[in-house]
């Protein structure tokens, strides 16, 4: 089975969680814990498991990232 990570578009890394609940709504804000960024999803939530670098290292060349990031690499 295959999941996702979560990965802040910012500084790229993986420690982004749940802020906190829009409250009445479907809506999450989540924050990266490293740089501080923010950003809202709605209609998912987050789970925790743990994988290995080899699989950190291929969820991360694997992002979706948009086209206009990708060209300031």
């Amino acid at each position: 089975m295959k999941g996702a990570v979560l990965f802040c578009l910012r500084c790229g890394s993986e420690t982004v969680d749940i802020n906190h609940w829009e409250v009445g709504t479907k809506v999450a804000e989540v924050r990266c814990s490293k740089c501080g960024m923010t950003g809202f999803i709605s209609g998912f939530t987050l789970g925790r498991i743990e994988i290995n670098d080899h699989q950190m290292t291929e969820a991360k060349m694997d992002r979706a990232i948009p086209w206009w990031f990708r060209e300031r690499d």
